[in-house]
């Protein structure tokens, strides 16, 4: 596995390493060919002044001999020669500088009037020469010049560049490593506050004890990261308490039911008793069975139309038989309950919708009224036609709901009453919301005429999707 930060001083390191040799090799190539530039001028300034040397009827100065060729390419560095029309060396500056080689081309082109340059080997080493014409006219004693040839040694200018070149490799060596330690320290520096934040998240505990990530950040980046994960904390520490509050719930409520069956059913086998009896007892555990596998289905049905896993068995169906049979079982169950018909019963409406889904809700629903209201208050349900679609009601004449706890009424184990010891997990209202929502639909809870609480489950006419 890569470290970032080296990553990030190398890649930076050699990016800066392509744009110095770059930036060099074009300084290089721009200074070689100044300083040939220059040195072609040299050349023919010397010429021309060659020239005139000549026309004044005057020899060419003579300098010392091979013995000092060195310190004489070093210093002075010329050689010239006077040629006839045929090529001939006519005079030259000194006795090496009459074995200079003879460019034709350049030769034939300085004939014709004007300056050529070229480049010959000589003596072990490269030279650069001008050819220009010679005077129109010389003293009468003196043969014609055509041609006056100035040369250099090219090794002066070669050192120069070899000088630079290596000045130029130095400095985009250096400025490399500089650069990839300067790198190597920013990415250090930047990186800094992911490590703390990286130590902070490790010592995040699963008990949900509301640790939260305190680095402090001047980049904008790394205050959205922080954000990001203390929100996601936040979260984590929510569905944390929700699931010690479902497992104590659940477990309560489990425990409730099975107390009950448990405590019959040691009742009936201390004492013989009559088939009557034994009838009624298996009554009360049906009832009570009815009301774990009640329960089951309902976190089934939330945590599947919760994860969108759920798929819906939409078919035509009868609201007010829905109802009326949904009503009817649950009063079989519940006979302390006094169920009435609502006040404006609606026409039979048919509505394609899974009627297992919505008898599930509905049952959640009358579960809640018998929840929260005395014994033989009345509790009414019906169908009835709305501008939204078709609406399912369920209410009540019990105590209510405060005001500003109905917003909260369908919050997933949400309770009116903390401090009660009796009901379910507070996931009855949620399920009853996520099957309105599954079929397009949406859940209403207001006051009811009756006094106590009234839900609306409006469905669409059309199914959603």
């Amino acid at each position: 596995m890569r470290s970032l930060q080296r990553t990030l001083a190398l890649r930076y390191g050699f990016t800066m390493l392509v744009a110095l040799v770059a930036v060099a090799l074009w300084a290089f190539l721009g200074v070689q060919r100044t300083l040939a530039r220059q040195l072609d001028l040299a050349l023919d300034d010397g010429a021309d002044l060659m020239v005139d040397v000549v026309a004044k009827g005057e020899g060419l100065a003579q300098h010392a001999g091979a013995r000092d060729l060195s310190v004489f390419l070093d210093e002075l560095n010329r050689l010239v020669v006077l040629r006839d029309r045929s090529g001939r060396i006519l005079d030259y500056n000194m006795p090496m500088a009459s074995l200079l080689p003879l460019d034709s081309a350049a030769f034939r082109t300085a004939l014709q009037g004007r300056h050529a340059w070229a480049t010959d080997t000589f003596a072990g080493r490269r030279f650069r020469s001008v050819y220009v014409t010679g005077p129109a006219r010389i003293g009468e004693d003196r043969a014609p010049a055509a041609v006056v040839q100035v040369a250099s040694s090219l090794r002066p200018l070669q050192q120069a560049t070899d000088s630079l070149l290596l000045r130029l490799v130095l400095t985009a060596l250096i400025g490399t490593l500089l650069t990839t330690a300067g790198a190597g320290w920013l990415a250090r520096s930047s990186l800094e506050p992911v490590g703390e934040i990286a130590a902070q998240a490790r010592a995040v505990s699963v008990r949900g004890d509301g640790h939260r990530i305190t680095v402090h950040a001047d980049v904008l980046e790394l205050q959205d990261l922080i954000a990001m994960l203390n929100g996601m904390l936040q979260r984590l520490d929510a569905a944390l308490i929700q699931q010690r509050r479902i497992i104590s719930d659940v477990g309560h409520d489990l425990r409730t039911p099975i107390t009950a069956m448990r405590g019959e059913l040691e009742v009936a086998l201390r004492t013989p008793r009559s088939p009557v009896e034994y009838q009624a007892l298996l009554r009360s555990v049906l009832e009570e069975v009815d009301h774990l596998a009640g329960m089951g289905d309902a976190m089934i049905a939330l945590a599947r139309l919760e994860a969108g896993e759920a798929i819906l068995d939409r078919r035509d169906t009868d609201l007010v038989a829905l109802v009326q049979h949904e009503a009817r079982r649950f009063a079989a169950r519940h006979p302390a309950l006094a169920l009435a018909p609502p006040e404006t019963p609606a026409p039979a409406t048919s509505v394609t919708v899974d009627a297992r889904l919505l008898g599930l809700a509905l049952g959640q629903l009358l579960e809640n009224a018998l929840r929260h209201v005395p014994p033989g208050t009345p509790v009414r349900t019906g169908v009835r036609d709305e501008d939204a679609g078709v609406a399912l009601v369920v209410e009540d004449a019990g105590p209510g709901v405060p005001a500003e706890q109905l917003p909260r009424l369908f919050e997933p184990f949400f309770r009116q009453d903390l401090a009660r010891t009796r009901g379910g997990a507070g996931l009855g209202l949620t399920l009853v919301r996520s099957v309105a929502q599954a079929h397009g639909g949406a859940v209403l809870a207001d006051r009811s005429p009756l006094g106590g609480l009234r839900v609306r489950v409006v469905l669409p006419r059309t199914p959603a999707g």
